[in-house]
């Protein structure tokens, strides 16, 4: 489970278009025969986006796409230390799958990072991200999350996902 750069692209540029009609941070995008994807961008470039590659239970997961390297390019991912800020609250330690440019959280046996992320971003407006690169100094983005909710929905019912929100 990757996630393309040219993905991430369509995704935010769907995005934009859908803030300025909506007044919802998240975009949407689709292309033929494959589920819908929901992302968005932070000011400092990086960009969020749910997703799933195939359909079915525990098949959605988080992308979040960075805009400086997190690490050196190999072909397995490193679990390393990221923390989450919803709204102002405590700093959260989490553990993701670091790749060169992106974090990945997913909803498998062994990996059960997305609920908790999701279920803290639903009700949030914002989200604030403090990466731990291997070979550089920690840094954060932020996004404006509002209309979480909408988007995590979407998602799991394209993707046919029942293990959603309750």
């Amino acid at each position: 489970m990757r996630i393309g750069l040219v993905t991430a692209t369509a995704v935010v540029a769907v995005a934009g278009a859908a803030q300025a009609q909506s007044g919802s941070a998240w975009g949407y995008f689709e292309t033929d025969g494959a589920p819908l994807q929901a992302g968005l961008t932070s000011p400092e470039g990086g960009q969020l986006i749910l997703k799933c590659d195939e359909t079915g239970d525990n098949s959605v997961f988080a992308v979040i796409v960075s805009p400086q390297e997190l690490r050196p390019s190999t072909t397995r991912p490193q679990v390393r230390s990221l923390w989450l800020e919803f709204d102002g609250g405590n700093r959260e330690e989490v553990r993701w799958r670091y790749y060169e440019s992106s974090v990945m959280a997913l909803n498998t046996r062994r990996d059960r990072n997305l609920m908790p992320f999701l279920e803290q971003m639903v009700d949030a407006e914002n989200l604030e991200i403090r990466f731990d690169p291997e070979d550089t100094q920690p840094f954060n983005i932020t996004f404006n999350v509002s209309g979480a909710r909408e988007a995590i929905e979407r998602v799991f019912e394209s993707c046919e996902d029942t293990s959603g929100l309750s």
